[in-house]
């Protein structure tokens, strides 16, 4: 397959229908041969492949979605280094494969394994509530209970997502003296 659609990709260079850069072609070869090998044909992911001008895209639920992969790449090449389960916490699972596939057909190194993980580990839910920071602090809905949730899930970060429900509020109490 992947042999074809680099023919078809040339081929629709050549009389123009699909006019890239070399380099952008490169890149969306790599990249339909990663999403054919692992069975996940996104073609959704093949416009940011192509540097594509996004005023040409008129489809906002694919605005959209190409948005969220470019800014979660960008966190992906950070010095702060995050992982799968960051990723995986705060994107929905289709953004952080194909971000890390495009980033692949980009060049950098991406781990097989890494790609593995993000179509497969089950993403982290957060162990609080707001009603479990109500019924510990003896408060009331409102903006406290916003900012302890907050912090509770920041804790919880911190710990790659390995903290309890109960180790999060010790560390709470704790930090409150």
């Amino acid at each position: 397959m992947s042999d074809n659609s680099s023919r078809a990709v040339a081929a629709m260079q050549s009389c123009g229908i699909f006019n890239i850069a070399d380099d952008a072609a490169g890149r969306l070869n790599l990249l339909i041969q990663e999403q054919n090998q692992l069975n996940i044909p996104c073609f959704e992911t093949r416009y940011i492949a192509t540097n594509i001008d996004n005023k040409y895209i008129k489809n906002n639920n694919l605005l959209n979605f190409i948005n969220k992969i470019n800014e979660l790449k960008k966190l992906w090449l950070s010095p702060h280094k995050i992982n799968v389960k960051y990723a995986l916490y705060h994107y929905e699972r289709p953004v952080v494969v194909h971000s890390l596939l495009l980033l692949k057909s980009e060049g950098e190194y991406i781990p097989d394994l890494t790609i593995a993980d993000a179509m497969t580990v089950k993403p982290p839910i957060l162990p609080i509530n707001a009603t479990d920071i109500m019924d510990w602090f003896k408060i009331s809905e409102g903006r406290e209970v916003g900012v302890k949730l907050k912090h509770a899930e920041n804790i919880w970060i911190k710990s790659d997502f390995t903290l309890s429900h109960n180790d999060i509020f010790k560390i709470m109490m704790n930090s409150q003296t």
